[in-house]
């Protein structure tokens, strides 16, 4: 019962977090209700594709990119938790601001 509570409380803040990370991604999206959680992956992925390899970004643009990767790197570990998995996500909160790290990734170095 408590693993149950536990995965249920995990995946509310995950998906908690994901929505305040899109709100830093650039981009506009028809919104619409969705019968899935994962929606705006494609749109988000399509964006980063326009942008990588670009050669004069503005600052504004690599943050909103940087979000745009932490969001999906959200959506992954919301998938995998759904699926009934129990993906590594550690969320880390220090002096100069907050790191994610995830299958040995950081976040901090995107």
């Amino acid at each position: 019962e408590f693993e149950t509570d536990y995965q249920v409380l995990v995946m509310e803040t995950a998906l908690s977090l994901r929505e305040n990370v899109f709100d830093f991604v650039d981009i506009e999206i028809e919104s619409y209700k969705s019968q899935w959680s994962n929606w705006r992956d494609k749109y988000v992925r399509e964006y980063i594709r326009a942008n990588i390899n670009q050669d004069s970004l503005s600052s504004r643009v690599r943050m909103s990119i940087r979000f745009a990767n932490q969001y999906l790197y959200l959506s992954h570990f919301i998938d995998g938790l759904s699926a009934g998995g129990t993906p590594m996500l550690k969320i880390i909160s220090v002096e100069d601001g907050w790191h994610m790290i995830m299958k040995g990734t950081t976040w901090k170095g995107r």
